[in-house]
């Protein structure tokens, strides 16, 4: 997992350059005045959503975990707080792991961290970290964000 501010993204020595240039890419579109929705860039190599989601209490949410892509989530209007485990092998899945979607859920009760991301911040889930988004630890609100889809492969060009 990476966290960082968008605008000192491209100063990270260790990032990945093909991941920058996803990112730069991502950030070229006009993110806030984009309708909800699904938009390819290449395929299903790397491409992104605009999702409009009612934050919601983290008990009430399911942690996450993809086996196959990158998962960049950019709130664009409001704080959004993430929950993540650093004990990613005791997680356990609480319904068969979805492949054409390249998701799954479990309902551990596992204690989470929490990153609180404002607009300009992002962070990075790499596949097989767990992770809980779209939570507040405050009140709800309506989250307008991006989370970009980049295959592990796409890096490897």
């Amino acid at each position: 997992m990476i966290v960082s501010s968008l605008a000192s993204i491209n100063e990270h020595p260790e990032m990945n350059t093909g991941l920058q240039q996803c990112i730069a890419r991502i950030l070229s579109f006009d993110l806030i005045h984009l309708a909800p929705g699904s938009y390819p860039i290449e395929g299903e190599m790397l491409s992104f959503k605009i999702m409009d989601r009612q934050l919601t209490a983290p008990e009430d949410k399911q942690f996450e975990v993809h086996r196959q892509y990158i998962d960049i989530h950019i709130p664009l209007n409001t704080n959004e707080a993430i929950g993540y485990s650093l004990q990613n092998s005791n997680m356990a899945l609480s319904s068969p792991f979805d492949n054409q979607n390249d998701i799954g859920f479990s309902d551990s009760e596992q204690s989470s961290s929490w990153l609180i991301l404002s607009p300009g911040d992002m962070a990075i889930i790499f596949p097989q970290e767990w992770h809980k988004p779209a939570c507040t630890l405050l009140s709800s609100q309506l989250l307008r964000k991006v989370v970009a889809k980049v295959h592990r492969s796409y890096l490897l060009k």
